[in-house]
């Protein structure tokens, strides 16, 4: 993959500004979120830019190629728009979506900060009652009330949970401030 280490210019597209990725010479993001590149799939350089594609991860966040290695796309966009990733910084989603890569919406920030973003925007089960909850508050009381006078399969059997809930619930290891 030998570069010349002239590059042809930027494409232009109307509505989308589309800047040089500082660390990945023959790169380039978009406003928009895309990745651009001279580089074919064989690492020929081309004589035009050429929209790289992305897919999704399992965690939801585009995945492109950079010199035959994965790099997500937020990364790329937010090094364009916004600097190099200062240490100890991560890339955050002001908008909680890991899938949106559009410049506006990235900004570098700490682990913390990303981690209240996700507060904000309630992408976190913290402090919610979660859907998978079987048990509610009255139940979790009679169950360790029983404990002393039923064996755990019986009272598992009683309120259609298995033995191991029981036995999490009885040793306060599941709902402890209960």
């Amino acid at each position: 993959m030998e570069s010349t280490g002239i590059l042809p210019p930027l494409p232009i597209i109307p509505g989308i500004e589309i800047r040089h990725c500082p660390r990945n010479h023959g790169y380039a993001a978009g406003s928009d979120g895309s990745i651009w590149s001279v580089w074919t799939h064989r690492g020929q350089e081309t004589t035009s830019w050429v929209l790289r594609p992305c897919h999704l991860n399992n965690r939801g966040r585009l995945v492109t190629s950079v010199r035959f290695r994965h790099a997500f796309a937020h990364a790329l966009v937010a090094e364009a728009f916004h600097g190099p990733r200062p240490e100890g910084y991560d890339c955050r989603h002001l908008d909680g979506n890991p899938a949106n890569n559009t410049a506006s919406i990235l900004a570098w920030g700490t682990r913390r900060e990303n981690a209240q973003d996700q507060v904000r925007l309630g992408r976190t089960r913290r402090h919610k009652r979660t859907p998978f909850r079987k048990l509610k508050r009255e139940q979790v009381l009679e169950i360790r009330a029983l404990a002393a006078t039923m064996n755990q399969s019986q009272i598992a059997r009683r309120f259609s949970v298995s033995e191991a809930c029981i036995s999490l619930v009885v040793r306060r290891l599941s709902y402890p401030k209960i």
